[in-house]
């Protein structure tokens, strides 16, 4: 569906959007010391691992001897987490040597958490990076990143881009989050040094095929049993020749075929009238929708495409 582009020298000029949230928590990441230990429960230390995998190759080839594994994190000085994210902005600098370079970053209040207060919940339990905050403070400072109370990263990388498209003129979305692939145009992958060009019609359909699937990393829930290879296959066939080109028409043909799947895939509960089960499938498509939905225009969350206004 993503193709490389051969000649990525014929984008000078373009303005690269950079999702600063990605290059923030990759750089601090990488300086965050994470080791695995191999010790005798009693403390005898026999070795350090980069990687888990080394760590249980050791233990299971020293069976003989009783091994745990523990991690521990010994951070490595700022300069090396801030040293990386120069690495990696001047990697997707040289991608456009003579475009505009604008950063973003996630603000406070994210408006989906007052829709789900589940959403990404889990990650309270997660390590936060110790360099990430420095991190983010030197992208405002040393690359003038931008950020807006109540909105991700994502959504203004989306709104940015699409403002382009309007515009005429070329920009690009550089990030390693596979959820921007809704959001039609250029885009990079520093990580895979990938530049693919992604059009409306597969951009449309990523969303709907992330709607019934849902998005585990962000804790939104999808249809039980549907993954990536289900979903693609199931909204393909929503595409017929005469509403392929019409954006209008394209989205509702894709979101009607996605809203069957979801009465397939819901029960109808005992005694439950019809119409409110249908509407409690709708109710739940909608906050699906609307919490994988990267904005297009900047404080515009998801509606039906019947509802929307264009």
């Amino acid at each position: 569906m993503f193709d490389n582009l051969d000649n990525p020298a014929e984008h000078d000029g373009a303005t690269l959007l950079v999702d600063g949230d990605i290059v923030a928590y990759q750089a601090a990441a990488s300086a965050d010391g994470r080791v695995y230990i191999v010790q005798q429960k009693e403390g005898h230390e026999y070795g350090r691992f980069k990687y888990k995998k080394e760590a249980v190759e050791f233990v299971e080839g020293n069976l003989d001897i009783a091994l745990e594994i523990e991690l521990v994190y010994e951070p490595e000085p700022i300069s090396h987490a801030l040293h990386n994210i120069k690495l990696n902005m001047e990697q997707i600098q040289a991608l456009s040597p003579s475009g505009e370079m604008k950063v973003y970053l996630t603000g406070n209040d994210n408006y989906r958490k007052q829709i789900d207060p589940e959403y990404k919940a889990h990650r309270k339990t997660q390590r936060v990076p110790e360099h990430l905050n420095e991190c983010k403070q030197y992208l405002l400072n040393k690359y003038s990143a931008e950020l807006e109370e109540g909105l991700e990263a994502d959504d203004l990388l989306g709104v940015e881009q699409m403002l382009y498209r309007k515009k005429g003129e070329k920009s690009i979305i550089c990030t390693l989050d596979k959820d921007l692939k809704c959001i039609p145009g250029l885009h990079y992958d520093w990580r895979k040094d990938v530049l693919s060009d992604i059009n409306p019609v597969e951009a449309d359909l990523f969303f709907y095929e992330q709607c019934l699937m849902g998005d585990s990393t962000d804790n939104i829930p999808g249809l039980k049993g549907i993954g990536p290879k289900k979903a693609e296959a199931w909204m393909s066939d929503a595409l017929k020749d005469d509403v392929l080109y019409d954006e209008g028409s394209r989205n509702v043909a894709l979101y009607e075929h996605a809203l069957h799947l979801y009465c397939q895939k819901t029960e109808r509960l005992e005694d439950e009238l019809v119409e409110d089960w249908l509407e409690r499938i709708e109710e739940l498509f909608r906050k699906t929708a609307t919490l994988v939905w990267i904005q297009r225009k900047k404080y515009s969350i998801w509606t039906p495409p019947e509802e929307s206004d264009g």
